[in-house]
């Protein structure tokens, strides 16, 4: 064999390998809340520098308690409010639009808008990581 040979024969093994890995990968594997806009942080990193979040998009994790559902006249007038807290018990107060459908003790990660005077998130969007089994 020839050194052209040999080098053709590695190309194409090497060609061969990328494409039988490029289709055994999981193509509907994604890391949860990747697609969500906003500064990845934590609930007491807000806390402690409130103004720096100020009219931020921050993306957090935690838990939901204390769901308080308004009801509207039509979905659009319909609010709800929680708090999204860490394991520490430190929390953000939350504002969505229309009801989420949220239970208390789910694990969620969430996409907002942050007010500081407030200290609340209006969500724009959420995805449950655990959910609760209530």
């Amino acid at each position: 064999m020839t050194l052209y040979t040999i080098s053709r024969i590695c190309l194409l093994l090497l060609i061969t390998i990328s494409l039988f890995h490029y289709s055994c990968a999981d193509k509907e594997h994604k890391e949860i809340g990747f697609s969500m806009p906003g500064i990845e942080t934590r609930i007491s990193r807000v806390l402690i520098s409130r103004n720096s979040y100020e009219g931020a998009i921050i993306k957090i994790l935690g838990k939901v308690s204390k769901i308080a559902v308004t009801e509207g006249d039509s979905e659009q007038l319909t609010t709800t409010n929680f708090e999204i807290t860490d394991p520490k018990g430190n929390y953000i107060n939350v504002l969505a639009k229309g009801n989420p459908e949220l239970k208390d003790d789910d694990v969620i990660i969430l996409s907002g808008t942050y007010s500081s005077p407030e200290n609340i998130i209006y969500m724009l969007e959420f995805e449950i990581v655990k959910p609760s089994f209530e």
